[in-house]
């Protein structure tokens, strides 16, 4: 393409032809051939143009199309290889994290040999050998308050296939106010959800004005690799709906149990007249998502007092004798899975029933997964027991200064 656009503008120039302005030229030129919709593409889509509802008209809408999936992960795999398929002809890709070997249970677009590899450039590696006519754009760092806009502005839709509370109201808010239709679906264990924002519906904000207290990842709750594939595929058979045109899940929400079989939709309350969002009254540059989110559903807790706390590299060199009790407050799944010697399992929600009268002379331990929940056994225990110390950054902390073999769950 571009040797041919190099020719037209000798050929110009040869031959005494102004063209005041050869790169609007040029750029016009390669839009024109990128947008061209041949037998090649017929070939590839041909089984869904046959569809009454796409046919060629709607698979040209769908090739010139532009959207953007904020996260190539376990819903966002999916959702990129079927939009790729459907012949989506733009797809930007932001994420900022690389591939690690316990992202691919679910994360289907990479593989093993791109571990460390961002995963906007790996996705892209895989759909330029699944379709060539895809054009793939990378945004291969986190979106951010400062970046949103610009990155937005470019594209048709948008896709959420984040698992971070501060980013899932950050892209909703832009996507608001920029007048794109927002996909947005969230997977966790056994569960998963998505619907349609914006479109004369309601937004993000709409729903949750405030971040929900209970909000949780795949890295803190575990996930079962399926259900965020579904949710994936749904967001892309929610973008080419809104691309051609046909009824989508605005105002309502499929909600999703994989363990009980259990497939509802449910109607959605209608756009809120005072949603700081759809009303436009947020700064996005400005606003503070990370603030916002950490106020009401953080998992860091703060060290309180009236107990201590001692790093690994202390802890390590206590001698181990019967006055000391070392317990391991993880749930029992991560427990049974990897443990250290000598710690013994109860659950942060059964502190309640651990023996205050037997140790209450004694030096105890406590740990969990990343020194969250450790805190707060430690401040449930603290007026009962002289001698409780929290051990920080829990095993994960341990695994990485002391054993880096150990898997991190």
């Amino acid at each position: 393409m571009k040797e041919y656009i190099v020719y037209l503008q000798g050929l110009l120039k040869q031959n005494n032809i102004q063209f005041e302005q050869e790169e609007d030229f040029a750029q016009s030129k390669l839009n024109q051939i990128n947008n061209e919709f041949g037998y090649e593409h017929i070939n590839r889509y041909k089984r869904q143009m046959i569809l009454s509802e796409i046919g060629l008209t709607g698979q040209q809408k769908i090739h010139l199309a532009k959207v953007l999936i904020v996260g190539a992960g376990g819903i966002g795999a999916p959702a990129i290889y079927y939009l790729a398929g459907a012949g989506v002809g733009t797809i930007g890709l932001v994420d900022g994290d690389s591939v690690d070997v316990s992202n691919l249970h679910r994360q289907i677009i990479h593989n093993n040999d791109r571990q460390g590899m961002n995963k906007c450039e790996s996705a892209k590696k895989q759909i330029n050998q699944f379709n060539p006519l895809v054009n793939v754009i990378t945004y291969q760092h986190h979106l951010s308050s400062e970046n949103a806009i610009d990155i937005f502005k470019n594209y048709d839709l948008i896709l959420d296939a984040t698992d971070n509370p501060a980013t899932r109201y950050l892209i909703n808010d832009t996507a608001i106010y920029l007048n794109k239709p927002l996909v947005s679906g969230s997977s966790v264990g056994w569960e998963g959800q998505i619907t349609v924002y914006g479109m004369q519906g309601p937004c993000y904000r709409c729903l949750f004005p405030q971040c929900p207290k209970t909000v949780q990842n795949c890295n803190e709750a575990g996930v079962f690799g399926v259900m965020p594939g579904l949710i994936g595929l749904i967001e892309a058979l929610q973008a080419v709906k809104i691309i051609i045109g046909q009824q989508t899940l605005s105002q309502k929400m499929i909600l999703i149990d994989g363990i009980r079989d259990v497939y509802k939709v449910v109607k959605l309350r209608g756009q809120q007249k005072d949603c700081i969002a759809c009303q436009k009254q947020i700064k996005i540059n400005e606003y503070d998502y990370a603030s916002f989110a950490q106020t009401i559903c953080s998992t860091s807790i703060p060290f309180r007092g009236g107990y201590k706390e001692i790093e690994w590299k202390d802890f390590l060199q206590i001698q181990k004798n019967d006055n000391v009790v070392l317990l391991d407050v993880r749930p029992s799944q991560q427990y049974n899975i990897i443990k250290l010697d000598g710690f013994k399992n109860l659950p942060y929600q059964q502190i309640d029933q651990f023996q205050v009268e037997e140790n209450k002379d004694k030096e105890v331990y406590i740990m969990c997964r990343r020194g969250n929940n450790s805190r707060l056994a430690c401040e449930f225990l603290k007026d009962k027991i002289p001698n409780v110390y929290n051990i920080v950054g829990g095993i994960d902390l341990y695994a990485k200064g002391f054993d880096p073999k150990m898997p991190l769950l």
